[in-house]
């Protein structure tokens, strides 16, 4: 009897352990998965804010492209003008 309680105790101490050491692992893992997927978002909020930043430097590029093309026809015009005089 003492013998068989003894074992019976042993067992419930094993599962009770098991169990903890599950839960721990279960807790862990979603940590994990709760920090992969900040970290994405982080990542998608980097990649938006670049891209919107490469976006407003090629349209202020495209502006200062078509005002030099606009000077350039105007002197251009104007120097046709004075030849023409």
């Amino acid at each position: 009897m003492n013998i068989v309680s003894i074992l019976a105790a042993v067992q419930m101490n094993i599962v009770s352990i098991l169990a903890a050491v599950q839960m721990n692992i279960v807790s862990i893992l979603a940590a994990v998965q709760m920090n992969i997927v900040s970290i994405l978002a982080a990542v998608q909020m980097n990649i938006v804010s670049i891209l919107a930043a490469v976006q407003m430097n090629i349209v202020s590029i495209l502006a200062a492209v078509q005002m030099n093309i606009v000077s350039i026809l105007d002197a251009v015009q104007m120097n046709i003008e004075s030849i023409l005089g």
